[in-house]
């Protein structure tokens, strides 16, 4: 019979990586990617999240054209691969 296997994670190890320059240009790479692939109206920005812990995107409409697209057709969401 296998054994059970636990893990711990070093919390301050990995918070240590999420702040690395290289975490954040992927980050920036991606959600910048999405809101390409979403087509004309989004746009994405990378903000410092989590109490100033990480970095987080978002790719939001810039207008109303955009978020009905999404509203009624998901692009946004399609565009999320």
């Amino acid at each position: 019979m296998a054994k059970k296997v636990k893990i711990e994670f070093e919390d301050e190890g990995f918070k240590k990586i999420l702040k690395e320059n290289s975490v954040a240009q992927l980050v920036t790479e991606q959600t910048l990617a999405i809101a390409q692939r979403a087509g004309e109206g989004f746009e994405g920005e990378v903000v410092w999240g989590y109490n100033n812990t990480r970095p987080v995107g978002f790719v939001h409409s810039t207008d109303a054209k955009s978020a009905r697209e999404e509203a009624e057709n998901k692009v946004l969401s399609k565009a999320v691969k």
